[in-house]
This record gives C-alpha cells, sequence and structure tokens, in this order.
C-alpha cells in the first residue's frame, strides 16, 4: 500500500517537471525574438527635454581618507541635468 502511494507521488513529480521543462522550452521569455519585437530606436525617441534634478546624499563615518575620491568621482560625471551631493556625517571621530 505504502510503496503504491509512494510510486503515485513519484509519477506525479516527473510529470510535474516534464510539464515544466516543457513550458521553459517552448514558451518562456523568447528573449532571443526581442530584436522583433522592438521598435528601432531614432534620435527623436531619446531626445529628452526635462531631466530630473538627482540628489545623491553619501552617509560617511569616519571616510576622511576616501570621501575626497568620492566626490571627485561623483562631479565627474556627465549627467546633463542638475546634480546635488549631500554628505551626512554620522558622528564620526574624524575632523
Amino acid at each position: 500500500m505504502l510503496l503504491a502511494e509512494m510510486e503515485q507521488i513519484l509519477l506525479g513529480l516527473m510529470v510535474l517537471s516534464l510539464g515544466t521543462w516543457l513550458f521553459l522550452l517552448l514558451f518562456w521569455g523568447q528573449f532571443w525574438r526581442v530584436d522583433q519585437l522592438l521598435k528601432p530606436i531614432t534620435p527623436t525617441t531619446n531626445n529628452f527635454t526635462f531631466l530630473p534634478r538627482i540628489c545623491i546624499i553619501i552617509p560617511a563615518r569616519n571616510e576622511a581618507d576616501f570621501i575626497d575620491t568620492t566626490i571627485k568621482s561623483l562631479l565627474l560625471q556627465d549627467y546633463p541635468g542638475e546634480v546635488n551631493i549631500f554628505v551626512v556625517d554620522d558622528q564620526s571621530r574624524e575632523y
């Protein structure tokens, strides 16, 4: 009796696994067809008239050795919109 129930459970799991693999193989994603589904990019589709303001918050605690490198790196970014950088000191012991 117990062996028959175990065989039924095993058979059910095998059928479920086979069905899952068949679904993934035949229908899931189809990422290889993306080039056929997307519209071609033209210069007018990337013409941004409004760029949002970006606020960068840097939490810093005992970061005196690295904070200048971090800020210089952020200032070198080429975002054409407005950028605000805030450094928040969290009870540093360095002055």
